[in-house]
C-alpha cells in the first residue's frame, strides 16, 4: 500500500472514531505512552500475509491473520466496557475493522503501549515466550518505516 494511502486511511480512521482510537493509544492519559501504532501495524500486515486483506488460511483471514479468537476477544473488550459495537468474522477482512480490533487488544493486554511486546503478543499470544517470537519480532521490526 503506498505511503498517502496509508497516511488518508490512517487520517480517515481517527476522523470516524477519534475517541476510540485515541483511547488506545494512550493509556493512561499522559503522553508518555502515546504510540503510533500505524508502522507497526503495517509492518505485521507485511509479515503475515503481504498485506493482502484478502488472504485467508485456515482460521486465520485478513492482512493481519487473525484468528476468531481475536474478534472474540474484541468483543469481549467492547462489552465489558459497555459498548454496543461488536465485530463479525469477516471484518477481520476489512482493514480498518482489522485495525480497530488490533488496537482494543492492545488498549487491554498492552496497557503500557510497549511496542516490543505487543508485536510479540500478535505472534505468540497473551503468554508469549521471548524465545519464540524473537525470529517474528525481527521479521515485523526490519518492516517497519517511521
Amino acid at each position: 500500500m503506498k505511503k498517502k494511502t496509508i497516511v488518508a486511511l490512517w487520517a480517515l480512521l481517527l476522523l470516524c472514531f477519534p475517541m476510540h482510537i485515541n483511547a488506545t493509544v494512550a493509556s493512561d492519559g499522559d503522553n508518555d505512552n502515546e504510540v503510533d501504532w500505524l508502522p507497526y501495524i503495517e509492518a505485521i500486515a507485511l509479515v503475515e500475509t503481504g498485506n493482502n486483506p484478502n488472504m485467508r488460511s485456515g482460521i486465520y483471514a485478513g492482512r493481519l491473520a487473525m484468528s476468531p479468537a481475536a474478534v472474540n476477544e474484541a468483543n469481549i473488550i467492547l462489552k465489558s466496557r459497555g459498548e454496543t459495537k461488536r465485530y463479525t468474522m469477516n471484518d477481520r477482512l476489512n482493514p480498518e475493522k482489522a485495525t480497530e480490533m488490533f488496537l482494543i487488544i492492545q488498549s487491554r493486554h498492552n496497557p503500557e503501549n510497549n511496542i516490543e511486546k505487543g508485536i510479540r503478543m500478535w505472534n505468540g499470544g497473551h503468554r508469549w515466550q521471548t524465545e519464540k517470537t524473537k525470529r517474528y519480532y525481527n521479521k515485523v521490526m526490519a518492516k517497519v518505516k517511521l
